[in-house]
């Protein structure tokens, strides 16, 4: 009925099962406390296999087990890259090998993992729902669903579906988040490692301060793929209102090629479609320079060269408005230009 996960662990390091599960149990490092828990186990060679066959047309052996168990405040490391590390996981398991189901309900749970989100290390305040799991033909699929996770950066719901392909077969994953309310400056950090490197370093460059609320992403084919420019088959889209925000159009340029300097009170959208990303701004500020229906776009962000479109109506001080100018790549580019007009 109860029992403290380190016992479990000392049980079965003095069963006979392979040197491999030892090593796993031991450095997991798991503690934590079990209820209700029911196990079964049982492991048989096949009778086949002392048959001189070569390759491997038959089994050698066999693996059945059933477990089920509400899990309180479980914690462990992850005993290679793939596995997530974990403390204060709490929730109800069921599982055998061909299939499993994991209901989520944990406060001031702490997790670990390398492929899922951009971010290695996240704390939540509260995470619930659903995660099951069920072997495919030469793969996995992976569902979640209702997830819904919270700390002071985010409050986010999603559903995921993934499918781990066979060898040489592509995996493919179907997931849609909902942001109700983020950081805007940190917000990054929540979006999937499949979302590939550049975009992501832009969005963690791009905005200061700021808010989302009742944001959307939406990606469904090749995780590899992600964010599927011209010649690549998927969907991706990206909508976040932000509201509060400061902005720079254009954080990965070098500085000595000039600065487009920082947009501020922003309010407004960023889009993204396939590989192209939208920031439409209502209105922002650049001291006490006016800015309104400011549209800027990428047009691919998988490109080797981005390109960068800005329109915009900017009302204000013209000192203040050269000033921006002076700083840009214009101004660098075009000194002479700008000393006629000082």
């Amino acid at each position: 009925p109860k029992i403290l996960v380190e016992d479990v662990a000392l049980f079965a390091l003095n069963l006979p099962l392979s040197k491999k599960v030892h090593r796993w149990i031991k450095d997991s490092q798991a503690d934590g406390e079990l209820q209700n828990l029911d196990i079964n186990w049982s492991e048989s060679q096949s009778a086949l296999s002392a048959l001189p066959i070569p390759g491997n047309w038959f089994a050698t052996n066999k693996l059945d087990f059933t477990i089920s168990a509400k899990l309180n405040n479980i914690s462990f490391t992850g005993v290679n890259k793939s596995m997530p590390s974990a403390s204060n996981l709490s929730g109800n398991l069921v599982s055998n090998q061909k299939q499993g189901n994991f209901t989520l309900d944990s406060s001031n749970l702490e997790l670990e993992m390398s492929d899922f989100l951009s971010a290695t290390q996240i704390q939540l305040d509260r995470a619930k729902g659903n995660i099951s799991w069920s072997k495919q033909k030469g793969g996995w699929l992976i569902n979640a669903k209702q997830l819904q996770l919270s700390n002071p950066e985010i409050t986010t719901n999603f559903d995921l579906s993934y499918l781990i392909g066979a060898p040489k077969q592509p995996d493919q994953m179907t997931l849609d988040m909902e942001f109700i309310k983020a950081n805007l400056a940190t917000a990054y950090r929540y979006l999937p490692v499949s979302i590939d490197k550049e975009t992501r370093e832009y969005l963690s460059k791009a905005f200061e301060a700021g808010v989302i609320q009742n944001g959307s992403l939406h990606i469904k084919g090749d995780p590899n793929q992600v964010p599927f420019p011209k010649g690549t088959v998927g969907e991706l889209t990206l909508n976040l209102p932000i509201s509060k925000a400061g902005f720079k159009p254009a954080p990965l340029l070098p500085k000595s090629q000039g600065i487009w300097q920082a947009f501020n009170n922003v309010s407004g959208t960023i889009a993204m479609k396939q590989s192209t990303l939208s920031v439409d701004i209502d209105k922002a500020s650049y001291k006490k320079v006016l800015l309104t229906d400011v549209k800027s776009q990428i047009p691919n962000l998988s490109a080797k060269n981005l390109t960068l479109l800005i329109n915009g109506l900017v009302e204000g001080d013209g000192s203040e408005i050269l000033e921006y100018l002076t700083a840009s790549p214009v101004g660098i580019q075009q000194g002479s230009l700008v000393k006629d007009l000082t």
